[in-house]
């Protein structure tokens, strides 16, 4: 049995690739942990989790998905993410992960244009790929694909899962391409840092008694914006 390794913030502490080639695929099964579930946390690294067996239960900031076999969640960037068990039942899955810096370096045109579109949009933080809607199973078809590259690591494998991402990248936006908004927003990408703050300031004075006011006047953040961020992440 197995936790995540996460601190005062949430973020996850295990390393998703390295500097050298930030790109990670993790297999897993929900009962490697604790109680069948793995506690809420975030990662600066996208994620792209496939269920090959099994069913599982995800919350990805306040969306609850029922993974089935043959599905595939898109996690977003920065995103707070947990899961669980079904009813007992088993589950297995890979969870792809990389730094969005991999698809391309933050001062080119690829990353300002196609990438943190993305990354910013409020209407991304999440969504599953079904098998059998035509588009979404161009996505799967490229996450299975990388994964088998990834296996196998032959010669030029890091090349070809490069390659296979920003196809992958590609396909996306030509599937989502209507909930991108071309104009980042980057109001939302602030709110998700005032979440973690908050949760912070929550976990480090969870023993005393923590008010709205509290919060606000250590963080100097209003009452208002603090019950609005609370209530859209329960």
């Amino acid at each position: 049995m197995r936790d995540l390794l996460i601190d005062k913030n949430k973020q996850e502490l295990k390393q998703h690739g390295n500097v050298e080639f930030p790109f990670r695929i993790g297999y897993e099964d929900i009962w490697q942990y604790y109680n069948g579930k793995f506690a809420c946390h975030w990662h600066k690294e996208v994620e792209f989790t496939y269920v090959y067996q099994g069913k599982m239960r995800y919350q990805v900031n306040d969306k609850i998905y029922e993974l089935k076999k043959g599905q595939c969640l898109f996690i977003n960037a920065n995103t707070f993410h947990r899961g669980e068990h079904i009813n007992k039942e088993e589950c297995k899955y890979f969870a792809m992960t990389f730094n969005i810096h991999f698809l391309a370096n933050k001062e080119e045109l690829i990353y300002k244009k196609y990438v943190l579109p993305v990354i910013y949009s409020k209407n991304l933080s999440s969504f599953v790929c079904l098998p059998e809607n035509k588009l979404e199973k161009k996505i799967i078809k490229q996450v299975k694909y990388i994964d088998k590259c990834y296996r196998k690591q032959n010669l030029f494998y890091e090349l070809e899962i490069k390659e296979h991402l920003l196809k992958l990248w590609q396909i996306l936006w030509e599937v989502f391409e209507s909930e991108i908004e071309i104009d980042i927003d980057r109001n939302y990408y602030k709110q998700l840092i005032k979440i973690k703050q908050i949760t912070q300031f929550i976990h480090k004075h969870y023993a005393e008694k923590i008010t709205l006011q509290n919060i606000a006047d250590n963080l100097h953040i209003s009452i208002l914006v603090i019950a609005v961020i609370v209530l859209k992440s329960l």
